[in-house]
């Protein structure tokens, strides 16, 4: 869930880096001042056309998650499948534009989860983190050439891609390729 206390870990040959990554404020002081939340594991729709992926099933076997990343459960650390991570959906004329947050469940997994939810393939755009950036070169691979499979239309990338990857993706995708850096805008309709 959200509010666990989440730390990425590197494991040095001689020392081990513990650094906190979680949300510094408690659940409960958000909501004493004003904050509401809803926790759903579901795919939802929550407006016409428009739904949170909810929970996304790992089910590629090429996309293995961040090793780094843990939650701390009494004394000891437990690896976090990050399944809180989620995806913005939009349906619109010109087909499916996906909002990534940071895509840990894997850019194949979860735009495979999407288009199984909705029942069609026709993926306009891909916009957001897509945690390429700590991949390593199979993974990659697999997941660049699943894009193209998928013929995503458009592919603006933003934080967890790197510049390494980034370069790549211009190179691999040209024109539809964009870094969605702040200030960006991309208009739907």
């Amino acid at each position: 869930m959200i509010f666990e206390e989440k730390f990425k870990i590197v494991r040095g040959a001689e020392e081990e880096k513990r650094e906190f990554i979680g949300i510094p404020q408690r659940q409960l002081l958000l909501e004493t001042k004003g904050a509401m939340f809803q926790f759903k594991r579901d795919f939802q729709e929550i407006a016409e056309g428009i739904y949170l992926t909810g929970e996304i099933p790992r089910l590629t076997e090429f996309e293995k998650g961040d090793i780094k990343l843990f939650i701390r459960k009494g004394d000891s650390f437990v690896h976090d499948d990050i399944l809180d991570d989620q995806a913005l959906v939009l349906e619109t004329k010109k087909g499916i534009v996906v909002l990534l947050g940071c895509a840990h469940a894997g850019i194949m997994n979860t735009l495979g989860y999407i288009t199984k939810k909705l029942g069609s393939d026709n993926i306009f755009a891909v916009i957001g983190g897509t945690h390429l950036g700590f991949l390593d070169e199979y993974q990659l691979d697999r997941s660049i050439h699943g894009l193209k499979e998928m013929d995503v239309k458009i592919l603006g990338v933003s934080h967890c891609t790197g510049i390494r990857v980034g370069q790549r993706l211009l190179m691999e995708f040209g024109d539809t390729y964009f870094y969605a850096s702040v200030g960006s805008f991309f208009e739907i309709t």
